[in-house]
């Protein structure tokens, strides 16, 4: 049964591949052809092609060459924002460049997150959505000080830090958190990097000329 699942999954990704590839190709709503029968352009420059990926460790590439910054597996931040040669991203972006990249820069912005439900995308993009245990527990939990006297976070913080301070973002973030908090400025600073991730997410969906997006495998355990 998993194999033919799996066999379904793999041909039904080929064929959003293909479709998706197809009107990048040919579609003057994508490429942005104008009137005069080529490639728009700002300033003599060739435009920018924006292609977000949205998804889980099946899309990101988790355990290849490259999933971890720096190759160090001590700053692992599940994928985000990292580009493995290798892995489903990558591979559509160098397929986009060679299909439009006389014309286009290609600007891929890689958003899949390994462990990643559809309820964790949902949380960043929709300021109405109620968060389950989950989300609460083991994405978003606001920073805390543990047992053994450090600081300790949700998944999602790690990713709010790194856009904050950088992929050594945990040489200092320990200091930092204690700063704030002796400052009383914690709360307005933990509410300045959650905004700044979801407006990582919310703009790089705005901006894109293609999104690829697969999640749910992690909705069932």
């Amino acid at each position: 049964m998993m194999s033919t699942i799996k066999g379904m999954r793999g041909k039904t990704m080929a064929v959003l591949v293909a479709a998706c590839m197809l009107l990048c190709v040919l579609s003057p709503a994508i490429v942005n052809w104008n009137e005069e029968g080529s490639f728009a352009t700002d300033g003599g420059e060739k435009p920018t092609f924006t292609y977000v990926s949205l998804g889980d460790s099946t899309t990101n590439g988790y355990g290849i060459e490259d999933y971890w910054p720096s190759n160090d597996e001590d700053k692992n931040i599940r994928g985000f924002l990292q580009e493995a040669p290798d892995a489903y991203p990558s591979l559509v972006r160098d397929m986009l460049i060679e299909a439009i990249g006389d014309s286009y820069n290609v600007d891929l912005i890689q958003l899949a997150i390994s462990g990643y439900r559809t309820d964790e995308l949902r949380y960043l993009l929709d300021d109405d959505f109620t968060a389950d245990q989950t989300i609460e527990e083991v994405f978003s939990n606001a920073p805390y000080i543990d047992d053994d006297g450090e600081w300790d976070y949700g998944w999602n913080w790690d990713f709010a830090f790194y856009l904050k301070y950088g992929e050594n973002y945990r040489d200092v973030i320990q200091d930092e958190l204690t700063k704030y908090k002796e400052a009383g400025t914690l709360d307005s600073v933990l509410k300045d990097c959650e905004k700044l991730l979801r407006d990582v997410y919310r703009d790089s969906i705005e901006a894109a000329d293609l999104i690829t997006y697969a999640l749910g495998t992690n909705n069932f355990g």
